[in-house]
């Protein structure tokens, strides 16, 4: 809301700019003259046939606001204070006459352009829709045009050459001519619509037109005008409707037309859509039948060439192998040992493994080239798949129905036969390796058996040397040991007869070395002997392991030792029995066919009849399977028992044949562990025969009877001879009828049968060279092993005589003077020693007797001082007596320790020194040891060890005795000093509790006072806070009045923020509210007071302004806010509250103590004092503090009044120095635009010159009174 003051100001401004800018009394008449003149009609019009009139309707609405703002300026200017009236001329009224007469030629002008402007307009839109329906026409029928000759060049052989893309082609070129004709359907309607709102604008354009010029002519008044033109346009409005429902009909016949035109062309597109793809489904199938019957997916020549290549890697595998069972055959026998064949094994390995690695490679080639067949297949089908799924002639289902019976089965009888022959020249490969590997594996484990031999048997001969020169070494070995052990006998003779404890025993070990030196000859003899009896069996050991060797060697190729004749003959005897049977069951097989078919010719003889079957007597058939048995045993040739000399003489028998030995390497690990097996549970069943016909039987007993022949079964078709082990089965064959594999790379048994009898030679030659190289080196060594024996006897019997006599000179003499003067030093120490320890146990006795005598006097000190505790009347006196205790306390463990010491150094310090003076006794004997070149033996020295020891042990029993005595009293001493102290501290307790009880001092009894205390220090505190906050707010409202003093200036409080007012404001209420709490809480107030309260502001409310103040204020008593919260008791009632809580809390812990609660309300009579003392004290508080309050209202009431005049006065000077400085603003731009405006009015009134009065400068005037009103207007709106 505005002030006076500024209400007036704007009057004035309104009142000058009256008085400055009215206009001379020329232009001032001529606008009031003409501000109602009708200028329209001089604007130029545009063209009635200007393009959809829009030219027209822009030129119609600028006219209009031309004349509204015309309008508006002319009641302005009429309407300006102190306008002079018009003056009445002759003049002017001929003029007023002439504009009638003006006015109606014009109203009649306007009608006629009326009705020009609408023919004009309804022929330009009769043409306008004859040209979109011709242009429909035609576009219809070109359409139709190009769709049937499109259809037209769809025929079987273009269809055929088309892609799936052409149905979108096909389908789009329909859809883009059926959007080409919607769209233009679209656009017809659209078109049609806007022929019609731009017909219906125009009229309405006309008709406003028409209006506002007939109103601006104003040759008939308004209404009239208005009513004339409602006709117009009530009929134009008719006309638009009725067009508009022709254009609806026109445009639905259209689409109808469309409509039905695009069924057709849909049915044929569906047509051609189904011919193409009948066309493309059969193309498809019959160049899938043609292509998959080529090699490139039947046999391609990659799968030829790969076969090659693995036919080429077996013939190079099979080189290989020649070469490495030729490599191991090449060695020495002497060379061959385990590392090498081993080496050679591992070098196998490894071949096996590259070996294995190009099959895999050949392998891995053709499967590969097997997948990418079958790929190939594969992406053929896939390809027939999507070119009929491409085609889609039929439903997906009966697709894939024909794909897989028809097509898919034909790519996977391929794939079959290609995995079929891959699958058959793999297994034949494998199984041609496997056999090929488990020969060579067989056959390097067959030479590492030989090679094992030997180097057992070059150990064995490094063993048997390194046994003999052991041997030689341990008779050595014995005879040093016999040597060394005599040489140590005889210096530990000589040792013990320097250490003869006295003469006697002298004399006896002299004659010990003696005969210790006997003993030296007798084994040098020994020796000799023995060494040779080590010569002659050297020959005969060589011999053995040569001969074990051979054993060993002959083993390996099956040749075994004489005991197992019986075994080898057993065996034999049952093959040959086996054939037996055999051919016989294969006579009585062709046998019982005879006469099946003798039975078939006499039945079908004519009239013959069958003869019956004859019945066999089982016993006559027996016996003559029997003799048949016996006949053919002699007849059938079986296995021969053959023996063998070998070239050391010893014999042999074969087991087995090199070609049986060389059969069992065509087998692997797990076959040649089931045909060991069995071998050895045959031989265990022979063995078990033989041990049965060994039996002992009774002469008496009648013989058993033979078991019957069983025959074993027989048929043609399993008497096939067998196939050799080494026989090349026929590879696979491929679809061209050729073998896709090597047939000839098996390793023959002959070829490995040569090998083995050739090693089997060069193993017995290499025997015999080492046997004699072996037995001739041997007799070399032992020979000169004799010769050597026999010299080192006869040198050592010469070397022992002189040994005798230094021992008798250099030992027997001199030991005997010194046994007599170590006995004579021993007997002067152990007198001093005896002498010592009696006078140490006479001070131990005199110690002991003093720490009892100590021990009374303590205890009777003690009581003396327990008995002054009950007389104590404070805790001074208690202290005082605690203190004296604790002093003898102390002063009697202080003698308990001296004494202590003193015995300790007897029980102990004297004790050891005894010791250490007998050690050091003992060290000085060591030290003078025969072997640190003394004269004592240890003999002698452990002699005098064991007398010391006797006084050692003499020693340390009083020693134990003297620390046993030591602790005892000890003990008894510090048992009883902490016992009397103990007691002590139990009735100085009591005493010092008592006290306290009576005194209400310590931490329990004096808790109620503690409590007390601090409850109401507290509560004081509280008070104390409050009557500061009060002196801190007087204090602020003192210093605001003294600041309002000094700066007594509107700028000043212009710029306070918050304002002087606010900043009071806040203090007051702050001051208010803890002075009315603060009073309260006191009870400071009478109780027929008027104070009242301020409101409390609850969270419910919502009100910004109530909020904003309590938030204000709730910050303001932050440090206050025990005073300002509710709940918060008053000062007498918490005093109340304190003396309840002492009272219950005193109760509490003198419950155990009930003889110090006394009086009526049961509290001790120290408390019930403290309280009536804490009472007149909390009064005289509350009364000083309510004399504080009573000051501090006092002087708040004082500083009231310069409150108000210090508010009203710095807000009048704010508010006088704002509003000067607005003021001042307003009148700056006042200036401004005054200085402006008259520059522009003076430059108006220069331009208005008096030939403007003229008709025909009429638009000049009217344009310069447009400037001047336009000014006129700008200024006042500016300074509103």
């Amino acid at each position: 809301m505005k002030s006076t003051f500024a209400m007036s100001a704007q009057r004035q401004l309104e009142e000058h700019a009256g008085t400055q800018f009215k206009a001379s009394s020329q232009l001032h008449a001529a606008l009031t003259r003409d501000y109602k003149r009708n200028d329209n009609s001089s604007i130029s019009r545009a063209p009635i046939n200007q393009t959809s009139g829009k030219e027209f309707v822009k030129q119609a609405q600028l006219e209009k606001s031309i004349q509204q703002v015309q309008h508006q300026l002319a009641s302005e200017v009429a309407s300006l204070p102190k306008r002079l009236k018009p003056e009445f001329r002759e003049q002017t009224r001929v003029l007023v006459e002439t504009q009638k007469e003006s006015r109606r030629d014009r109203h009649i002008k306007l009608q006629n352009e009326f009705e020009r402007w609408v023919n004009r307009l309804t022929k330009n839109i009769d043409e306008a829709y004859k040209d979109i329906k011709r242009d429909i026409f035609e576009f219809f029928e070109n359409s139709d045009k190009e769709i049937n000759n499109y259809y037209d060049s769809l025929t079987d052989e273009a269809l055929l050459k088309r892609e799936i893309d052409f149905m979108d082609i096909l389908k789009k070129t329909v859809s883009e001519h059926k959007q080409k004709r919607d769209s233009k359907i679209s656009n017809l309607d659209q078109r049609l619509s806007d022929l019609e709102k731009e017909r219906q604008r125009s009229l309405e354009l006309f008709c406003n037109k028409l209006q506002d010029g007939l109103i601006d002519v104003a040759f008939q008044l308004e209404p009239e005008i208005k009513e004339f033109i409602q006709v117009y346009r009530v009929e134009f409005q008719e006309l638009v409707k009725s067009k508009q429902e022709q254009n609806i009909i026109y445009v639905q016949d259209v689409n109808t037309r469309q409509a039905t035109a695009f069924v057709t062309y849909q049915e044929i597109q569906i047509q051609k859509e189904q011919r193409w793809r009948d066309l493309k489904h059969q193309n498809y199938i019959n160049l899938f039948n043609t292509e998959i019957q080529e090699f490139q997916y039947v046999y391609p020549d990659k799968r030829v060439q790969y076969y090659q290549q693995f036919k080429n890697a077996q013939s190079d595998i099979y080189n290989q192998r020649i070469s490495q069972l030729e490599k191991l055959f090449q060695y020495e026998i002497g060379a061959l040992t385990k590392t090498i064949v081993e080496r050679w094994i591992e070098d196998t390995k490894q071949n096996n493994e590259v070996v294995s690695q190009t099959i895999d490679v050949c392998v891995n080639n053709l499967v590969n080239e097997q997948k990418e067949s079958h790929q190939h297949c594969t992406e053929r089908y896939e390809v027939l798949q999507k070119q009929l799924y491409y085609s889609a002639a039929k439903p997906e289902e009966e697709l894939k129905q024909m794909l897989e019976e028809q097509f898919l089965t034909q790519i996977n009888q391929l794939n079959k036969n290609t995995l079929d022959l891959l699958q058959s020249a793999i297994k034949f490969v494998e199984e041609n390796d496997q056999q090929q590997v488990d020969v060579l594996n067989n056959y390097g484990l067959y030479f590492m058996k030989i090679a094992t031999k030997n180097d057992e048997y070059k150990n064995e001969m490094q063993l048997m040397h390194h046994n003999y020169e052991v041997v030689k070494a341990q008779a050595a070995d014995k005879n040093d040991d016999n040597i060394e052990d005599l040489n140590k006998e005889l210096n530990q003779n000589k040792q013990l007869l320097k250490e003869s404890l006295h003469h006697p025993k002298l004399e006896e070990r002299l004659k010990i070395c003696h005969d210790t030196l006997i003993k030296f000859q007798q084994e040098y003899e020994r020796y000799h002997q023995e060494n040779q009896e080590i010569a002659s069996k050297h020959p005969g050991n060589i011999m053995q392991k040569h001969q074990q060797f051979e054993k060993n060697i002959l083993q390996i190729f099956e040749l075994g030792d004489q005991q197992g004749e019986q075994i080898l003959q057993e065996k034999f005897r049952r093959i040959a029995e086996a054939k037996a049977k055999y051919t016989i069951a294969k006579e009585e097989y062709f046998k019982k066919i005879e006469e099946e078919k003798a039975i078939e010719e006499a039945k079908n003889k004519k009239g013959g009849k069958a003869p019956a079957p004859k019945a066999k007597d089982p016993k006559k058939f027996q016996q003559e399977l029997e003799d048949r048995m016996k006949q053919l045993m002699k007849e059938v040739t079986g296995a021969q028992l053959e023996k063998y000399q070998s070239p050391l003489n010893q014999q042999f028998l074969y087991y087995k044949s090199t070609q049986e030995i060389v059969t069992k390497f065509y087998y692997n690990t797990d076959d040649l562990e089931v045909i060991n097996q069995k071998e050895q549970q045959e031989k265990q069943e022979i063995e078990q025969y033989l041990a049965q016909q060994g039996i002992a039987k009774d002469p008496k007993a009648k013989p058993a009877a033979p078991p019957p022949i069983e025959l074993p079964p027989y048929s043609p078709e399993t008497d096939i001879p067998p196939q050799s082990i080494d026989y090349s089965k026929e590879p696979p064959i491929n679809v061209l009828g050729k073998p896709v594999l090597e047939q000839e790379t098996v390793i023959k048994i002959s070829y490995l049968s040569k090998i083995i009898d050739d090693t089997k030679n060069k193993i017995f030659q290499y025997i015999q060279q080492s046997l004699q190289y072996q037995d001739q080196s041997g007799k070399e060594d032992d020979l000169q092993f004799l010769e050597k024996s026999k010299i080192d006897l006869q040198k050592r019997v010469d070397g022992i005589e002189p040994i005798k006599d230094d021992i008798y000179k250099s030992i027997y003499l001199v030991r005997a003077q010194q046994i007599t003067l170590h006995k004579k030093k021993y007997e002067r120490y152990a007198k001093k020693l005896i002498e010592e320890i009696d006078m140490q146990t006479e001070q131990m006795n005199f110690f002991l007797e003093g720490g009892l005598l100590d021990m009374k006097d303590y205890i009777k000190d003690v009581t003396a001082l327990k008995q002054q505790l009950s007389q104590a009347t404070t805790l001074a006196k208690l202290q005082g007596i605690q203190n004296t205790v604790k002093e003898n306390y102390f002063k009697f463990g202080q003698k308990i320790y001296d004494t202590e010491q003193k015995l300790m150094i007897l029980s102990n310090d004297k004790i050891n020194q005894e010791l250490d003076s007998n050690k050091a006794f003992m060290q000085d004997l060591i030290k003078k040891h025969m072997n640190n070149g003394g004269e004592y033996s240890q003999d002698e020295i452990d002699w005098y060890q064991q007398l010391l020891d006797e006084h050692n042990n003499t020693l340390n029993k009083n020693k134990q005795l003297r620390n046993q005595k030591l602790e005892e009293l000890k003990k008894v001493l510090n048992q009883k000093r902490q016992d009397q102290l103990d007691k002590f501290e139990v009735e100085y307790a009591q005493a010092v509790e008592d006290l306290a009880a009576k005194d209400g001092t310590g931490k329990k009894y004096g808790k109620p006072k503690r409590i007390a205390q601090e409850k109401l220090r507290t509560e004081m505190t509280k008070c104390e806070k409050a009557q500061e906050a009060i002196a801190e707010n007087i204090q602020k409202i003192r210093q605001y009045y003294d600041e309002y003093q000094i700066k007594n200036e509107g700028e000043y409080f212009e710029q306070l923020k918050p304002s002087l007012s606010i900043r009071v404001r806040k203090t007051l209420m702050a001051l208010l509210v803890i002075m009315r709490r603060y009073a309260l809480h006191i009870d400071a107030l009478k109780p027929d007071n008027k104070v009242q309260d301020m409101p409390r502001v609850t969270m419910n409310e919502n009100k910004f302004e109530t909020l904003k103040i309590r938030n204000n204020l709730i910050r303001i008593l932050r440090p206050w806010a025990h005073l300002y919260y509710s709940g918060e008791k008053k000062f007498q009632e918490a005093y109340l509250d304190i003396e309840k809580i002492i009272k219950e809390e005193a109760q509490k812990i003198y419950a155990d103590k009930p003889k110090f609660l006394t009086g009526a309300d049961k509290i001790p009579d120290y408390l019930r004092a403290y309280i009536e003392n804490m009472q007149r004290n909390t009064v005289e508080f509350r009364i000083q503090a309510i004399r504080e309050l009573r000051n501090s209202c006092e002087e708040l009431s004082e500083l009231s009044q310069k409150i108000s005049e210090m508010v009203l006065q710095s807000s009048k000077l704010k508010c006088l120095f704002l509003l000067y400085k607005y003021n001042e603003e307003i009148w700056s731009q006042f200036k401004k635009e005054d200085q402006n405006q008259e520059s522009i009015k003076k430059l108006h009134q220069k331009q208005l010159r008096p030939n403007l009065g003229n008709p025909q400068c009429k638009p000049e005037l009217d344009e310069l009174c447009s400037r001047e009103n336009g000014r006129l207007n700008q200024y006042i709106n500016s300074n509103k």
